[in-house]
């Protein structure tokens, strides 16, 4: 997560390296899908998690939130992942 210097800012251009933007994102999903993995046994409750979390990554791209940790990129991220993942 501390591979991007993108964190804590507001909405400014990509720096030079943007690919370790989209691997600090993805790592981040990644975790966040393996403690729910891991947690959440109720298969429905799971599931229920999935689409808020999705939710919340489209109102942070829709609202054009930028937040330290939450803005527009990560809701990407976390939106079309669990979307994926719902659809699976």
């Amino acid at each position: 997560m501390g591979i991007s210097s993108q964190w804590f800012s507001a909405r400014e251009p990509y720096p030079i390296n943007s690919p370790a933007w989209y691997l600090s994102v993805s790592f981040f999903v990644y975790i966040l899908f393996a403690v729910l993995c891991r947690t959440v046994k109720n298969d429905i409750l799971r599931r229920t998690i999935y689409f808020a979390l999705s939710i919340i990554g489209y109102i942070l791209i829709v609202k054009n939130i930028s937040f330290p940790f939450l803005n527009i990129d990560m809701g990407r991220g976390i939106s079309c992942f669990f979307i994926g993942g719902m659809s699976y």
